[in-house]
């Protein structure tokens, strides 16, 4: 009979044990500040765990701000008070949390609101794995707001560093230019000022990155390569540090000048900065002393369509002739190796394309310098070129 009673009692034992969970917080400073921390739990059908303000908890040795407590799993929904350390006078002082549901897989909740917040306002927190890299409550968090996020301020907000002194976050982004701001603390948008709130790039020049300036007043991301960026907050001077990726090996950059633009010997072309090449130089017509003339000895196709730009530190500047309709479309006759002539004071004459640009087949004759035994001299007030009996004009049609 004896026997018997152990084992009944055995098993009421095992029935009325219960499975606990160490639920811990930490808190910034303001809360801290002379104070306990309670829990206030409760779940589906159970009783909460104690009178309001709940049971306080036991301080973390070794650990500043951070209390701990085992709870009973039973519990689903918790509430952190901030609570009288004794038992003299009131015991909740005036704080609290949202309810909040109480994680499966974490077990460490932050209070990461800085400021000082009375009840009926509620402290905002995280959940976390106790032991992991914690989280700094007195930082305020940092965000990006831009037009690459639909100026959200939550879409992109900095992770903090282990360290605690910077935060940061990755963001892809197009070749284009971006207006954004920092928030800070989830509610307050950074406009730029000069000695606070600094942009800084992390290589090259900052110039890429400026301030919009009037009733906009955000900081103007230029970005000039597609990938990721990297956005680095730090906490000490309020800057925020923005890697560019890698561009690449720049392209090539071409000499001042004029160059051929356009569809050439049947090739496609974007008509822009990218489609000229350096064998599309025009050179000086040495042999025209009267007038600005360029030259350039090419292969053209029938129906390619070509224009003159002028190229001045890798960008393309003034067009010849300008605007849309007006290419010169090569025709049969024109079409293998030529001679293309050139005069950006469009005073070519009404046998020349717009007055700028003349197409000749490249013959046994150049157009200027010709051979060392051409003879140039001015008639009828115009520069040709003699060579035995026949007389050439300056851009090698025999006129005579």
């Amino acid at each position: 009979m004896k026997k018997f009673f152990s084992i009944v009692a055995a098993m009421l034992l095992m029935v009325g044990a219960v499975s606990a969970k160490t639920i811990y917080c930490k808190a910034p400073a303001w809360w801290a500040a002379g104070t306990a921390t309670g829990i206030y739990a409760w779940g589906d059908g159970v009783d909460a765990n104690a009178a309001w303000p709940g049971v306080r908890m036991t301080a973390v040795q070794g650990e500043e701000n951070t209390w701990s407590l085992d709870l009973d799993e039973k519990y689903t929904m918790l509430v952190f008070t901030r609570m009288n350390p004794s038992d003299e006078g009131d015991l909740y002082w005036g704080a609290k949390t949202e309810d909040l549901t109480i994680p499966a897989d974490k077990d460490l909740y932050t209070i990461t609101t800085a400021e000082q917040t009375w009840d009926p306002s509620k402290v905002a927190g995280e959940w976390s794995v106790y032991g992991s890299t914690p989280v700094d409550p007195g930082l305020p968090s940092v965000a990006v707001a831009g037009a690459f996020n639909s100026w959200s301020a939550t879409a992109n907000v900095l992770a903090p560093a282990e360290d605690n002194l910077t935060a940061s976050a990755k963001i892809t982004l197009d070749v284009q230019d971006y207006q954004f701001k920092m928030v800070l603390g989830g509610s307050n948008w950074v406009c730029p000022q000069a000695g606070l709130y600094e942009i800084k790039r992390d290589h090259n020049s900052v110039s890429h990155i400026s301030y919009g300036g009037g009733e906009q007043d955000n900081f103007l991301l230029k970005c000039d390569a597609a990938g990721e960026y990297v956005f680095t907050w730090t906490y000490a001077d309020s800057t925020l540090t923005v890697t560019f990726p890698e561009k690449g090996d720049d392209p090539q950059v071409l000499d001042n000048g004029y160059y051929l633009m356009g569809i050439i010997n049947g090739a496609e072309s974007t008509w822009d900065y990218a489609a000229l090449k350096a064998e599309h130089l025009f050179a000086r017509n040495e042999g025209s002393t009267e007038v600005e003339e360029y030259q350039l000895a090419v292969t053209l196709a029938e129906n390619d369509e070509i224009q003159v730009v002028s190229c001045n530190n890798g960008a393309v500047g003034d067009w010849y002739p300008g605007g849309e309709g007006n290419n010169y479309v090569v025709d049969a006759a024109h079409a293998g190796e030529v001679t293309i002539y050139f005069r950006p004071g469009r005073n070519g004459g009404d046998d020349w394309w717009h007055n700028c640009i003349y197409v000749a087949k490249t013959q046994g004759i150049t157009n200027t310098a010709v051979e060392a035994k051409a003879v140039k001299t001015i008639m009828n007030g115009q520069l040709v070129i003699l060579k035995g009996d026949k007389v050439f004009n300056a851009i090698g049609t025999q006129i005579q």
